[in-house]
């Protein structure tokens, strides 16, 4: 949060917002955002002004919003409340975690069912992560937005090295939860997705090795 001061009234004019604040702001969007509206998307309500588009409508805001939430500028900012006091400051480690959780949380469940949209949302987090890995050679460090789609957030340009760490470990937390879901899943779409996202993982943890 920036305050104007003039005169040198005033105090700080940068404070950071609260730790439980941005932990709530998170379990905000996982909450509304990244889950799938089902209501928005009842066919007798979307077929009187819609015949297409609708899905990738949605799968759009929800891509858009995950990239703002790991883009370099907001990950930089988040860096530094840590370094200048890591006690009080949300760490990257923390929203790295509090994303994969959320946006997989049907993990959990007793029989897993992944509907086609979250699918979709797990992949895109999986493909920014990815290019993380990929920006040590020279790849880009972040998607490509289409357009009309501003990346919200990175202000700075630069790239946090701290994000590289945290997914290399939250990659190989997810691979476990997956290997456990995996004979609870009897949906066949969903166990098709699983096992392709196990195998991007380990195709992403094994290349990086390599380097």
């Amino acid at each position: 949060v920036e305050y104007r001061t003039l005169g040198q009234r005033g105090d700080e004019t940068f404070v950071r917002v609260p730790k439980e604040k941005q932990k709530e702001a998170v379990r905000f969007l996982l909450a509304t955002l990244f889950t799938t509206p089902s209501k928005m998307l009842d066919p007798k309500v979307v077929n009187q002004f819609k015949y297409t588009g609708v899905a990738n409508d949605i799968m759009a805001q929800q891509k858009r919003t995950l990239t703002s939430l790991l883009a370099s500028g907001r990950l930089n900012r988040l860096f530094d409340a840590e370094v200048m006091g890591a006690d009080k400051a949300y760490s990257v480690v923390e929203l790295v975690g509090d994303l994969q959780d959320g946006l997989f949380s049907e993990l959990k469940d007793a029989a897993p069912k992944i509907d086609p949209l979250r699918r979709n949302l797990q992949r895109a987090y999986l493909d920014i992560l990815r290019r993380e890995f990929e920006a040590d050679s020279g790849g880009s460090p972040v998607p490509v937005l289409p357009r009309g789609l501003p990346l919200l957030g990175d202000d700075s340009g630069g790239r946090v090295t701290e994000l590289r760490a945290v997914a290399r470990v939250s990659l190989g937390k997810l691979a476990k939860q997956i290997e456990a879901a995996q004979p609870k899943t009897k949906d066949a779409a969903s166990a098709a997705h699983l096992e392709d996202t196990l195998s991007e993982i380990h195709t992403i943890l094994s290349d990086r090795k390599k380097k």
